[in-house]
């Protein structure tokens, strides 16, 4: 056999392994020169992060990531445990708790929450002033050391109020809420009869569906925005009990479901959560909105009082001021509190 000029230099014993290796190359060469081009075309369409081969609603690479089969329709992430209510806000003027609780909300109001839909399902619009969702007071809303409250919001431009959260509608002692000032998110905890507030600078209110979370797991008190983490504090003690109903949808905008959890989410969990309902929900991903810097003093946070004094110039720690990147805020003597 006739040796390339390149190979004679070598010894006879290197020659005769690296002859099985050349061989082993042409054939892998000649598969892929073979391969049909249809085949190679269904190879890139099964991207497992869009793929969902048993059509449970979570893509291959979520169920991987979360140790499922992503074969069998009947195994999948539970999102549902401890799972205290589910409250999907029909256009028919439904506020029904699919959790199996029984907890079902009653619209209240005069005219009460006006029904809406589109293409990606149905929703309430509220209009932040006289009407609201209440879900009867129960003691499986009385959360303890862990709660987790989640909804999908549409907040108009500078909105107020209350998106879900169980206190009085006076006094400055209740539970947990989560809430909107100024358009931007406030969550709440009570704990031993302390007011624990979190702001967050994360710009919600700009007429888009957002999911929104809190998350408080006894030392960690965190507020989320379509998934991500925006806004996180260090705090601890068992919730305080109230007697009030669960009030949902106090704002103006739109509210097409709640859920409320007796124990607190981890990370991920919040992201499947949001990255599962948003293509249920036919709805597309939202950049959120951070300003490059505080706006001015709001005039209007003198009304604290009638706010139930919630927005009480304390930060996420409970410090006399507010977080770096929140509201600045007035008292009402006009001191601005930064």
């Amino acid at each position: 056999m006739k040796i390339s000029p390149l190979l004679s230099w070598l010894p006879a014993w290197v020659r005769l392994l690296l002859m099985p290796l050349a061989a082993i190359v042409l054939v892998f060469a000649w598969i892929g020169h073979d391969f049909p081009a249809h085949a190679q075309d269904d190879v890139s369409r099964t991207d497992p992060a869009e793929t969902d081969t048993d059509g449970d609603g979570f893509t291959d690479l979520e169920e991987e990531m979360w140790g499922t089969d992503p074969l069998s329709g009947d195994s999948h992430p539970d999102l549902d445990r401890e799972l205290v209510g589910k409250w999907e806000l029909k256009g028919n003027g439904e506020a029904i708790d699919s959790s199996g609780n029984g907890l079902t909300g009653q619209l209240f109001g005069e005219p009460p929450p006006n029904g809406a839909a589109d293409a990606s399902g149905e929703w309430l619009t509220f209009d932040g002033v006289q009407n609201e969702v209440r879900a009867p007071d129960s003691p499986l809303l009385n959360l303890d050391r862990q709660a987790s409250v989640c909804a999908w919001i549409k907040v108009s431009p500078k909105a107020d109020g209350v998106v879900a959260g169980k206190w009085p509608s006076e006094g400055i002692e209740g539970s947990y809420t989560l809430a909107l000032l100024e358009g931007r998110l406030v969550a709440e905890l009570s704990l031993r009869g302390v007011y624990r507030p979190l702001f967050s600078s994360a710009v919600v209110a700009d007429e888009q569906w957002h999911h929104v979370a809190i998350v408080y797991d006894g030392f960690e008190f965190r507020l989320y925005v379509d998934g991500q983490r925006v806004v996180t504090t260090h705090t601890g003690g068992p919730i305080d009990v109230t007697d009030a109903p669960l009030v949902m949808g106090h704002f103006e905008g739109g509210l097409r479901g709640v859920r409320v959890y007796g124990r607190s989410l981890i990370e991920g969990e919040v992201w499947l959560l949001h990255a599962f309902e948003m293509r249920k929900l036919g709805v597309e991903r939202q950049a959120i909105g951070l300003p490059s810097a505080p706006p001015g003093p709001v005039p209007g946070v003198a009304l604290a009082r009638n706010e139930r004094q919630r927005l009480s110039g304390l930060d996420g720690w409970g410090n006399k001021t507010v977080e770096s990147k929140s509201l600045a805020r007035v008292t009402e003597e006009g001191e601005t509190l930064r």
